[in-house]
């Protein structure tokens, strides 16, 4: 079982959360888009998702609420650099509105990262205490 599934779209921030993640001690499933999410979500049951909100063949905002109907109990991070035509301010504030945990603007360090994470489900191999 993995304890974080991250989905994003851009392969070198997707292999660059999956390295930070991992050598934090965390276990760490990905996916390029917001479909191929909802099936590696289904075959590792995460507690966490660090989801980007704007990606081709299914957004992140579909992916938050189809989480959030369909799984009450996972966390979400969402996080965003916004697009031409959509500020990551408005996409997140969006993603904050459904519920999301936790909410980031790209670019983000790796300890900004690392807290979210650990505010949302503790350190790896210790539940949090919310």
């Amino acid at each position: 079982m993995s304890e974080i599934l991250v989905i994003d779209d851009e392969p070198r921030l997707l292999n660059l959360l999956k390295r930070v993640l991992e050598e934090a001690g965390y276990s760490v499933a990905t996916a390029e888009n917001g479909r191929m999410g909802l099936q590696v979500f289904n075959e590792v049951q995460p507690k966490l998702i660090i989801t980007d909100i704007l990606m081709p063949e299914m957004d992140g905002i579909d992916v938050i609420r189809t989480f959030l109907e369909d799984h009450k109990s996972v966390k979400i991070i969402a996080i965003s650099g916004g697009s031409r035509h959509l500020s990551a301010d408005f996409t997140l504030q969006m993603a904050h509105s459904f519920g999301v945990e936790k909410t980031l603007f790209k670019p983000f360090s790796n300890q900004e990262i690392l807290s979210a994470v650990e505010a949302s489900i503790g350190q790896p191999g210790k539940p949090t205490s919310k």
